[in-house]
């Protein structure tokens, strides 16, 4: 009798600490960090425009007008890379499933790169009568957002290499 239930055991036991890891990572958090950071993508792209505008209307000099254009021109560069399928539906048909499945994947990693490219500019401008406080304030909130994805990301595809 204790050999048949050790039989049925041992699969058991081998099924549940072969799953646990996988258990702890909570996939439904890396796609939320994930939203959090094409959102706080977006946040960024209405500030850099609202500071263009607004240095548009009070008259700044071009240099200044035209470093502006340049952050934002940045912010949705970076806002393409973490949203790459915006505007897209719900595929129906089989044919719209296939090409949901083969458009571009969120690049976390050129996100991040971007971030921090665009973060040292911008404390690096010329302050010369802008506040540049609420774009820093944003690029820091989207650069521990994608740090956080990454390391979520990170841990997910370490449980799933092969033993």
């Amino acid at each position: 009798m204790d050999l048949r239930l050790r039989a049925f055991l041992a699969p058991l036991l081998m099924l549940f600490f072969g799953f646990f890891p996988l258990s702890a990572i909570d996939i439904q958090a890396l796609v939320e960090e994930q939203t959090k950071s094409a959102d706080l993508a977006k946040q960024l792209v209405g500030v850099s425009n609202h500071m263009l505008e607004g240095a548009i209307d009070s008259g700044k000099n071009y240099q200044q007008v035209k470093q502006l254009d340049k952050f934002y021109q940045e912010a949705r560069d970076l806002m393409a890379v973490l949203m790459p399928n915006k505007g897209t539906s719900k595929p129906t048909g089989l044919g719209a499933i296939f090409k949901k499945a083969i458009e571009p994947p969120i690049d976390l990693d050129k996100a991040l790169s971007l971030t921090n490219t665009l973060q040292k500019e911008v404390k690096s401008a010329n302050q010369d009568g802008l506040d540049y406080s609420q774009m820093l304030s944003v690029l820091n909130q989207l650069e521990n957002s994608l740090q956080t994805a990454l390391d979520l990301k990170s841990q997910w595809l370490d449980t799933r290499k092969a033993n």
